[in-house]
């Protein structure tokens, strides 16, 4: 079985993918508890895309920390190096790093083919990297509207269309979207990361119920 969810305030949400923390209130795209308490996370294998700092760099920690062996992208060797060495400092799981610019889908077929390969299978995709862009629309270039989609909804496709296959082939897995209350919230000077999110939220939305349905999984709504 495949799990897809989208989590729009990432360290809140990723808290309670991991089950260590219970939510105050129930709100749309958040895990249902009962998906909780049947995530194995024994023996598993993540990506973790945007991983060097920020929230993807907390995110893959968190999965280190549990034990779980963590490939984390970004698009600078020695941004990633220098994380993958402290990520192994933990006594727990493990890390490993792959260059990767998610608007490339060779890049990042390389980039699925490469964890697969090394940590055994993907049964876990963190879609984090992304890039935020603040101009009006006039001001905004046609060659920064499309880095933004690029690079925060072409490339979670590229990333999902890659790990379906491997989850499928390993009995399944967990795909988390990150994305922001700009996809649900419109403001001026955002126009292009607004579109980002926007669709990002119902690609999203849309993978879950495809994997319900292919799968025969609980929706994670």
């Amino acid at each position: 079985m495949i799990w897809s969810a989208v989590a729009s305030e990432a360290r809140h949400r990723f808290g309670l993918f991991l089950g260590h923390s219970k939510p105050k209130r129930r709100r749309r795209f958040a895990l249902p508890a009962h998906s909780i308490n049947k995530m194995n996370l024994k023996d598993k294998s993540a990506i973790v895309t945007g991983a060097t700092k920020g929230i993807g760099r907390a995110i893959a920690a968190a999965l280190v920390g549990e034990g779980i062996s963590v490939c984390i992208s970004a698009r600078n060797q020695g941004e990633i190096d220098a994380a993958v060495q402290e990520l192994n400092r933990s006594d727990h799981g493990k890390a490993i790093g792959f260059v990767c610019d998610v608007r490339d889908y060779d890049q990042v077929k390389a980039l699925i083919d490469h964890a697969a390969k090394e940590l055994g299978g993907v049964d876990i995709l963190i879609n984090n990297a992304g890039i935020g862009m603040f101009e009006t629309v006039a001001e905004t270039s046609p060659e920064d509207f499309r880095e933004v989609l690029e690079t925060n909804l072409f490339g979670v496709f590229y990333c999902c269309h890659e790990a379906i296959p491997q989850m499928k082939r390993s009995g399944g897995g967990y795909i988390i979207n990150i994305s922001s209350l700009a996809g649900v919230n419109a403001h001026p000077r955002m126009a292009a990361y607004n579109a980002s999110k926007f669709g990002l939220n119902g690609f999203s939305e849309a993978l879950m119920q495809e994997v319900y349905v292919a799968d025969q999984t609980h929706p994670t709504s």
